[in-house]
């Protein structure tokens, strides 16, 4: 294991690669893997009226609301103690920023974002891909696909803005083998 000192946020549009990414990272740091989208999806299959509200925004490919996922990364923030925390899939605006943005402060830890950079075609390829291998509902409908790009493109310019104004933004081109995007995230953090 790596010794690192630092919380990485790994951001990019759906289908980017960063589960995959998130993955190699805790193996090589013995991170704290807070995956956004999992929690959501667990989330969404509950019976409780939250859990409803939930998997119908989840089934428009809308944001879920700020609280919950605010609520998550304070529960993982606690639970992964010194351990650096991998945030995959979130924040994804620049109020949720803005939220873990105090939460680390609170916590007194730095983050570094890395954005997994992917084109459009790239991630509708990638996304029905990953539908027919993993049977993922959010990953099989074109119109929730591009709804889920359409908000990512929204709130990227804004987010990827907050971090290079933090000096704590680092961009990969995304759009190569899993090998090679994972080399240049090692070289981009010093790993």
């Amino acid at each position: 294991m790596t010794k690192f000192n630092s919380d990485i946020i790994l951001y990019g549009g759906p289908g980017s690669g960063k589960g995959t990414q998130a993955q190699l990272l805790i193996k090589k740091l013995g991170a704290h893997h807070v995956d956004m989208g999992a929690q959501i999806r667990c989330l969404a299959r509950g019976r409780s009226a939250q859990s409803r509200a939930v998997r119908s925004l989840m089934n428009a490919g809308k944001l879920i609301p700020i609280g919950i996922t605010t609520q998550i990364a304070r529960q993982h923030l606690r639970l992964a103690g010194a351990r650096p925390v991998i945030f995959d899939g979130y924040p994804r605006s620049p109020r949720q920023a803005s939220e873990l943005d105090k939460l680390l402060r609170q916590s007194k830890r730095r983050v570094t974002m890395v954005y997994l950079k992917l084109p459009v075609r790239a991630m509708r390829a990638r996304l029905l891909h990953r539908a027919k291998l993993e049977n993922r509902l959010d990953d099989q409908n074109p119109t929730t696909i591009n709804r889920r790009v359409q908000i990512f493109n929204q709130q990227a310019r804004k987010l990827l803005a907050h971090y290079r104004a933090n000096r704590s933004l680092k961009v990969i081109d995304g759009d190569r083998p899993r090998s090679s995007v994972h080399k240049a995230i090692k070289q981009a953090l010093d790993l």
